[in-house]
C-alpha cells in the first residue's frame, strides 16, 4: 500500500476520532455537571430536613415549656386554694383567724 494511501486513511480516522473524543468529553462533562447538581440538590434537601427537625425540636421545647408553666401555675393555684381552706378551718366565720 502506498504511503499516501496510509496517510489518507490516518487523516480520515483522525477526522472521525477527534469529534468522537470531544463528544465523549462533553458527555462526561455534562454527566459530571449533573452529578454536581444532584449533590447540591441533595445538600439543599438535607439542609431543609435539618431545618425542619430543628424547628420541630424548638416547637417541642416551647410546648414543653408551656406545659411546665401550666403545671407550675396549677401548683401555685393549688397552694393558694389550700391556704384559703386552711384559713377557713382556723376561723370559719370571719376570714382570717390569725388577725382576730
Amino acid at each position: 500500500m502506498p504511503l499516501s494511501a496510509l496517510l489518507e486513511i490516518r487523516e480520515t480516522v483522525e477526522a472521525c476520532l477527534v469529534p468522537a473524543v470531544q463528544l465523549h468529553m462533553e458527555g462526561s462533562g455534562l454527566a459530571l455537571e449533573s452529578e454536581i447538581l444532584a449533590m447540591a440538590l441533595e445538600s439543599v434537601i438535607l439542609a431543609m430536613a435539618l431545618e425542619s427537625e430543628i424547628l420541630a425540636m424548638a416547637l417541642e421545647s416551647v410546648i414543653l415549656a408551656m406545659a411546665l408553666e401550666s403545671e407550675i401555675l396549677a401548683m401555685a393555684l393549688e397552694s393558694v386554694i389550700l391556704a384559703m381552706a386552711l384559713e377557713s378551718i382556723r376561723d370559719p366565720g370571719h376570714g382570717s383567724g390569725i388577725n382576730q
